[in-house]
């Protein structure tokens, strides 16, 4: 089985075999992985405030998609869905509801390579969805493009809506600093930064009141900012494999904290504030 479509000057689908694939320019891009298949009737109310095709999986909880119980549909019809959908995707200029954020997103910036529009509308719709409340999406987001995100001009930034987000996870991302604007997630409980080439923290990180848990693991810090203290809520923090050689006193001032790695670093002594947190139950790895 083959078939060809064409959305436009860049972007084209193909039906090889059974599966569906996308191409850019005419380099494989994405298989295909499912489509939602319908709405039952009696639950169309339902959806009267769903914002995005994100909402409506998650609502759905994946039972409509094909391949699920009881669904199967021909590979050339799948394929035909697939080419509606990303046709309506362009003709309704990009706009990112319209798909799932892990396929329109990474699609939509790899256009932005040969189509200047597609590429303006990365910038646009990234702010349009993080504005939006969302919080899986502006999750994934923060996930897959840091660099954007957290770069963004501060008139944009004073625009998002951070309240929603409560976790954010940049593990591995090769990121060198951090920009101030992080400690604009107010609502920020778990922040994991493991596995970066961070040197220095950014002062506002001390702003993220309700920051319970501080994954810091092999990184390249050789210091801990005195601000550390300010994080009272803190219960996890995880400095292993840095090059601290030593810690402020302060650090004492985290009365909820539980864990304390401090593995493979250059440690020689520990603050006489960490006893006392020891007694009350703190579990220091040194």
């Amino acid at each position: 089985m083959s078939g060809v479509f064409r959305v436009n000057d860049w972007l084209e689908l193909k039906l090889e075999g059974s599966e569906t694939n996308i191409y850019v320019n005419g380099e494989l891009f994405n298989q295909c992985k499912y489509l939602l298949l319908e709405i039952p009737i009696k639950a169309i109310g339902d959806y009267d405030d769903i914002g995005s095709i994100d909402e409506a999986a998650e609502w759905l909880n994946d039972d409509l998609e094909e391949g699920s119980a009881g669904y199967w549909i021909k590979p050339e019809e799948e394929f035909w869905g697939h080419c509606s959908n990303l046709q309506a995707w362009v003709e309704n200029n990009y706009d990112t509801r319209l798909l799932k954020s892990n396929l329109a997103f990474p699609l939509l910036k790899k256009l932005g390579d040969y189509d200047s529009k597609a590429k303006f509308k990365f910038s646009e719709e990234l702010i349009k969805r993080l504005n939006s409340g969302y919080e899986p999406v502006q999750e994934y987001l923060l996930k897959e493009y840091p660099g954007y995100v957290l770069n963004l001009p501060s008139e944009h930034i004073d625009s998002v809506k951070w309240s929603q987000i409560k976790t954010l996870d940049l593990i591995g991302n090769r990121l060198s600093s951090l920009p101030e604007s992080i400690g604009d997630l107010g609502c920020l409980q778990k922040l994991y930064l493991s596995t970066n080439r961070l040197s220095s923290l950014p002062e506002s990180i001390g702003n993220l009141k309700d920051l319970q848990v501080l994954d810091l693991t092999n990184n390249c810090l050789s210091y801990l900012p005195g601000w550390i203290s300010g994080l009272t809520n803190l219960q996890v923090l995880d400095l292993s494999s840095n090059r601290l050689s030593s810690l402020p006193e302060s650090i004492g001032n985290l009365k909820d904290l539980q864990v304390l790695d401090l593995t493979n670093n250059c440690l020689s002594s520990l603050p006489d504030s960490l006893r006392v947190l020891e007694k009350n139950g703190l579990r220091v790895y040194y």
